[in-house]
């Protein structure tokens, strides 16, 4: 049995978390039609539609209406077991289905609140360690979040972690070395969606569809993510400033998505003479 952490697909806006899981997701039931998996997340108010594409017999899911902060309080002073919380609930709903007593695989898409049972194998997604090697990139309340969350404990407590890149593992093996001197780490990398293999989706006349419908020019930037200082968009703005300066692409245009969070970035982008779409 496996219960799937998907509490960050609840919120309306997905984050980059939230698009790799789904693609890891989809790859992963495509192939495994014989475990059971348990999908647990927790959330009061309306939740992304997206979050239930997963039906097939051996997929369950598991939702909780607690308010975020008073689960996460929980789980933080240890009165939870989020294994044995999520459990409970699931063969109250499922009493057909008994517990084989063979131990569960609880796998974490990121770093988050988590106290679970010892006899749960944890298998914990790290994304990267930017928090520890560049802290001044996060603001306060996200330096907060991270102490309280203390990544280097869930670290120490997975079974087995799994990375995107070498990179993120050389992190790990540098910054937890001292943690945990046998950490199991291995390194999964981010694989194509299916959406790109559909050769309709990339036809002259779904290019020109999306061109007119954002009403774009020849050439263009595409910049999507969150807007916060570690995605580095200052640097763009500056060489695209450069670039229209010198005028080597002159009809080179930027989309950006995202939402607005500092001052600065709004500066910088009316400096380069651009619009938020």
């Amino acid at each position: 049995m496996i219960i799937v952490d998907i509490r960050p697909l609840a919120e309306q806006q997905k984050t980059g978390v939230a698009q790799s899981l789904i693609s890891y997701l989809d790859s992963v039931f495509f192939q495994d039609k014989k475990n059971t998996y348990i999908l647990f997340f927790n959330y009061r108010k309306k939740i992304n539609k997206d979050i239930w594409r997963w039906k097939k017999e051996n997929i369950f899911y598991v939702r909780t209406r607690w308010p975020s902060k008073l689960l996460n309080l929980f789980i933080f002073m240890g009165w939870v077991k989020l294994d044995k919380f999520i459990l409970r609930r699931f063969f109250k709903k499922n009493k057909t289905i008994k517990d084989d007593d063979k131990g569960i695989i609880f796998y974490s898409p990121n770093i988050s609140f988590i106290n679970l049972s010892k006899k749960s194998f944890l298998v914990l997604n790290v994304h990267d360690f930017s928090f520890q090697i560049l802290p001044e990139c996060f603001d306060i309340k996200k330096r907060f979040w991270h102490l309280v969350v203390d990544p280097r404990e869930q670290i120490k407590r997975a079974n087995k972690i799994l990375v995107p890149s070498e990179n993120t593992k050389q992190d790990l093996d540098f910054f937890c070395k001292k943690i945990k001197k046998d950490l199991d780490i291995s390194v999964m990398r981010p694989a194509l969606n299916r959406v790109f293999f559909d050769k309709n989706n990339f036809s002259k006349e779904k290019i020109s569809e999306v061109k007119n419908k954002y009403n774009l020019p020849g050439k263009y930037i595409l910049f999507l993510a969150s807007l916060e200082p570690r995605k580095n968009l200052l640097s763009l703005l500056d060489a695209f400033e450069k670039v229209q300066n010198i005028k080597i692409v002159p009809d080179v245009s930027l989309l950006h998505k995202f939402v607005i969070r500092n001052l600065l970035f709004v500066v910088a982008l009316k400096k380069v003479g651009q619009s938020v779409l």
